[in-house]
């Protein structure tokens, strides 16, 4: 499956989404056909309405009438067919409007659609890397219970034992801090890490 990044108006990015969440934006007016859009993985950049699928829920959304589509008659002679244009039916309805939660937040609204965490993904990773023996990186990222299990093992259990266990969790943070940078890590609230 392919998965998009959101150019948002702040220049900002957002997501990744799947095509069927662009859709879903799209019918639900949130989403604009000169919305910048970067394919995950290959971070090639197009606009959304040069997507098939968003350009209809877009046109669709306009007013414009969506595309016709041919069927054959067959209630002709055997002779020669023939082909009859019946246009596509049209939605009954428009979609819902966006929810108030994403009217009242005004320009931040993408903050609310594309639900990425305020956290920054290089300063959890470089916490992780020089201070992650200490549990700092978990800390920052939310995951409060953790952060002091390590702190505790560092600092209370490390001179019990010889620094064997500080050492452990010292090179623990250091790992965790490489994950966080490679992009596998998440905040507490499940959010992906602000690049």
């Amino acid at each position: 499956m392919v998965y998009y990044f959101v150019i948002g108006g702040d220049g900002q990015r957002y997501g990744p989404a799947d095509i069927d969440a662009l859709v879903q934006w799209a019918c639900e007016g949130r989403l604009v056909g000169e919305t910048t859009l970067i394919e995950r993985g290959t971070d090639r950049q197009l606009r959304a309405d040069s997507i098939t699928a968003i350009s209809v829920a877009l046109q669709r959304l306009s007013g414009i009438a969506p595309p016709v589509t041919v069927e054959p008659r067959s209630d002709i002679s055997r002779e020669a067919p023939t082909m009859s244009v019946v246009p596509s039916p049209r939605p009954s309805a428009p979609p819902p409007p966006p929810p108030p939660s994403a009217q009242s937040a005004g320009s931040r609204s993408h903050q609310v659609l594309y639900d990425v965490s305020s956290r920054s993904r290089l300063a959890a990773g470089l916490l992780g890397i020089f201070l992650g023996g200490l549990g700092i990186h978990r800390f920052y990222l939310g995951y409060k219970g953790m952060g002091l299990l390590m702190l505790l093992l560092s600092l209370g259990l490390g001179t019990l034992t010889g620094g064997v266990t500080c050492s452990v969790v010292h090179l623990w943070g250091f790992i965790e801090g490489i994950v966080i940078l490679s992009g596998g890590f998440k905040d507490a609230d499940g959010r992906p890490l602000r690049s």
